[in-house]
């Protein structure tokens, strides 16, 4: 009824909290055709071909439940909020030289004896909103989120008001919708946990009906943003688009959309249902297309995961820092990943579509080295093995060409170390030795290509220079431009000897040459062997060379100081500056947010450099914002949370065991540097709720970030296996479960629980075990052992640790760094339960 508010009957929740539990544990049957099975208070059936589909109104974050047992719930956000700014206001924040807002977040959580919260960081800054914010003018408003098919080439892009543009030929709310819907109150976010069903709803303009619980008038000028209850009671309408999940090589994506209208909860008129076009003539879907493309949703990507190998994250719920809603998004960063790429591999850095054409989805962007390195960390961390291989054979086979370049406009030097890392990772994971043997010789022109600019460098300067040994190259792919411009005189001044490059090629070389001599040892290949051994003889001589070269830029540096002192480590050898540099021949040679990340995820700078540098980049030249690393060059505001570079920030922060500060990065990323509710990542976000188009490589920082948090290996101590570094300490208050399946490490998948019993009998009791990974890699005999962390609330003080009942030795354990160490194999050695005092 339209001109009544409805509200679920008393005890409706409980009845519908009982009927959902039931479907969970008896998995219902499949109904018979036409059978009308009555649904609980609360919901509204309907019926299909294949049975009766209940869904819940009553709520913004209702449910639909199917006649097999699936479960598919909504999580919706307001795309309209008042920030919090820390207490401070826009302005004060975004001109600080400093990380005022962060700072003034972790000081709060200090004071408490904690950790900053996710809730705390989702609050502080505006939701995102395409095409606004610092750049309302660059051309690609309208790009705020898509959705589609690991084989389609054709996007569905829409702006944060569901629209897809006029020549999209896509149902639109402004063309469907037949009366004024309250812009300035709209939810938006997805069905069914990872699962990208996009999903939107709008009020009604002047709704002003009131219901029982709500006070006459409230609200009425719209003074505030809309609680979820005023816009249940009130009128609203939903918009709904379902993708077809599996299109058969299709690169056309159809999809079913719906529009329904509700008042007070309960359906007002008919819905209207679309398949893909807005025009069709003659013709409207049956609802049954629409639920049997949603519920497709869940069979496809749930045999998708099981055939990846998928890594499970059983995350504590509620507390400040909600672990479901953060393991959903993390999957489904990696999901919308693989849905950018068309015919299931071939890479694209961003989408086709909205007000800004195709944007980074542009076909001239697919060789970006980032898409790369970003889509195989992610996919290798999160255990899709399948997905890695595809993603790391497709590169090599396309894109790598000899000696070392690539199919793109330009070359990032950096990332072609971090290319061999990943090379080395991959096998580490896998066991597959196969595909990069088939690929050897291009793998060996990158080797070939970075340490042809290592010699030129030594033989260029003597070895009191701090140039002595330092590769030059772009750290920016985009600098060919500047670079052919100047090639007629051969001045080539945007290639610089930057650390980042010295830093990930010496990385490359230690772990590529580990695995080359490995792999080569056990096929018996004396060529692959030979090649890792010469890596492996090269890499200290440029590490060494690199430490000299930063400790002199670092005291040119100090020197220039009025006080003789610095924190600045600088990112450019011979300078003695760590903000952008000056008189530069193009504003893109010069990002230190992008250097300082490549360095960090390195871990070739000396400890001490690593910890100033954090400690400058908080307090100078508006270098970090909520703990990320933000632009500061003329093509990027220092406002800018530079989320596509940001994985390397990330293992930095997580490699100086700055844990308070690692935790910070991560949630900004997941509240910030994320679309709300539909969890699409911008190239970069300014803290003011502007957006750059969507990146793939953004998509990718959260979910990593994530895992790191879990499971992490440090690089310095023969990959130690880190197991809850970054724990947040409300995942260990009492009677909460930590429970982490197939996680895939160098030695094997990880399975461990944690299971916390602080409050009651001041224990914590873990379970770990290690299973065979990829093909066949297994490697019990930890050569670097395993760290177990234990955050506890209040940082409770460890009285003893045992293993099956069997005191461990004292020696072994840490209060102050709260860890419990094991050698080789003993994790696996038994049930370990760690005490604590009362």
């Amino acid at each position: 009824d339209s001109q009544r508010c409805l509200v679920s009957p008393p005890g409706a929740t409980v009845k519908m909290a009982v009927f959902l539990t039931a479907v969970a544990a008896t998995s219902l049957l499949p109904l018979a055709r036409g059978n009308k099975a009555p649904c609980p208070p609360g919901f509204t059936p309907f019926v299909t071909g294949t049975g009766t589909i209940c869904e819940d109104f009553g709520v913004l974050n209702g449910t639909m439940v199917f006649p097999d047992g699936t479960i598919l719930r909504k999580r919706v956000y307001a795309q309209s909020a008042t920030p919090t700014w820390g207490g401070f206001n826009q302005t004060t924040v975004s001109k600080a030289r400093d990380d005022l807002l962060g700072k003034v977040l972790l000081q709060r959580a200090a004071t408490g004896g904690t950790d900053v919260s996710y809730d705390a960081v989702f609050a502080a800054l505006p939701p995102i909103i395409s095409g606004w914010g610092s750049k309302p003018n660059f051309g690609y408003a309208g790009q705020h989120t898509f959705t589609g098919s690991r084989q389609a080439s054709v996007d569905l892009v829409f702006d944060h008001k569901g629209d897809s543009g006029q020549w999209s030929g896509f149902p639109r709310p402004l063309t469907v919708i037949p009366e004024g819907i309250d812009t300035t109150n709209i939810f938006h976010g997805l069905v069914g946990g990872e699962l990208p069903i996009l999903t939107w709803v709008f009020p009604v303009k002047n709704s002003s009906r009131v219901c029982e619980g709500l006070d006459a008038g409230v609200d009425t000028k719209r003074q505030r943003p809309l609680t979820t209850a005023e816009v249940v009671a009130g009128c609203r309408w939903e918009m709904t688009v379902v993708p077809v999940a599996d299109v058969e090589h299709n690169h056309e994506q159809p999809a079913l959309f719906r529009f329904i209208r509700l008042c007070g909860g309960a359906i007002s008129g008919q819905p209207l249902y679309f398949d893909t076009n807005i025009y069709t003539p003659d013709y409207a879907p049956p609802p049954d297309d629409f639920f049997e493309a949603a519920v497709g949703q869940r069979r496809y990507w749930t045999a998708t995961w099981e055939a990846e190998g998928l890594a499970t994250l059983g995350l504590p719920a509620g507390v400040g820092t909600d672990g479901p809603t953060l393991r959903d998004q993390a999957v489904h960063s990696l999901l919308r990943d693989m849905i950018t790429r068309v015919d299931t591999y071939f890479p694209r850095y961003g989408v086709c579509g909205g007000a800004g054409g195709c944007a980074y989805g542009d076909p001239h962007n697919n060789g970006f080295q980032e898409i790369f390195t970003a889509s195989l960390a992610g996919s290798l961390e999160l255990g899709a093995f399948e997905y890695a291989r595809g993603v790391l054979e497709n590169y090599l086979r396309f894109y790598l060409k000899q000696r070392g370049t690539i199919a793109y406009r330009g070359l990032e030097m950096a990332q072609s170390g971090r290319m061999l890392t990943l090379f080395a990772q991959y096998w580490r994971y896998t066991g597959d030795a196969t595909t990069l043997f088939k690929y050897f010789d291009k793998i060996q022109g990158i080797v070939t290509l970075l340490e042809g600019r290592r010699a030129a460098a030594v033989a260029a300067h003597p070895s009191n220079d701090p140039l002595h040994g330092i590769p030059i190259g772009h750290d920016e792919a985009d600098l060919f431009v500047t670079w052919a411009a100047q090639n007629p005189s051969g001045n080539h001044t945007t290639e610089m000897p930057f650390y980042s490059i010295a830093g990930e090629y010496w990385r490359g070389l230690v772990d590529l040459g580990q695995a080359w001599v490995a792999m080569g040892q056990e096929s018996h290949n004396a060529t692959v062997t030979a090649a890792g051994k010469s890596m492996l003889q090269t890499a200290p001589t440029l590490l060494s060379d690199l430490r000299a070269s930063m400790a002199a830029s670092h005291a040119l540096a100090a020197a220039a100081s009025p006080t003789g002192a610095t924190q600045c480590w600088p990112y450019v050898a011979g300078r003695a500056v760590c903000a952008e540099l000056e008189t530069q021949p193009s504003d893109r040679d010069s990002e230190p947010w992008r250097t300082y990340a490549e360095l960090a995820w390195s871990a070739a700078a000396a400890p001490t450099a690593l910890t100033d540098t954090i400690s400058w980049c908080r307090d100078n030249a508006q270098m970090m914002r909520l703990g990320m690393l933000s632009g500061t060059g003329s093509d990027a505001s220092g406002n800018s949370l530079m989320a596509f570079t940001g994985l390397g920030w990330a293992y930095g922060l997580l490699l100086a065991d700055d844990v308070e500060t690692f935790l910070l990065q991560l949630f900004t990323a997941a509240a910030h540097a994320n679309t709300r509710g539909s969890w699409t990542a911008p190239e970069e976000t300014d803290i003011g709720g502007g957006a750059m188009p969507y990146a793939s490589s953004s998509q990718l920082l959260m979910p990593v970030a994530l895992r790191w948090m879990l499971v992490w290996e440090h690089p310095l101590t023969n990959n130690t296996l880190w197991i809850g570094r970054a724990i947040p300490r409300v995942w260990l208050a009492e009677g909460l479960n930590v429970t982490l399946g197939h996680i895939p490490t160098s030695f094997g998948r990880l399975n461990i629980t944690i299971a916390s019993q602080i409050s009651s009998r001041s224990r914590i009791l873990i379970n770990a075990s290690l299973t065979p990974s990829g093909e066949h890699r297994y490697q019990p005999d930890l050569p670097g052992g395993a760290v177990l962390r234990l955050r506890t609330p209040g940082r409770r003080v460890i009285m003893a640790v045992l293993q099956d009942g069997v005191p461990i030795p004292p020696e072994r354990w840490s209060s102050s760094d709260e860890s419990v160490s094991f050698e080789g194999e003993s994790l696996w050695g038994g049930a370990v339960e760690v005490r604590y005092a009362s």
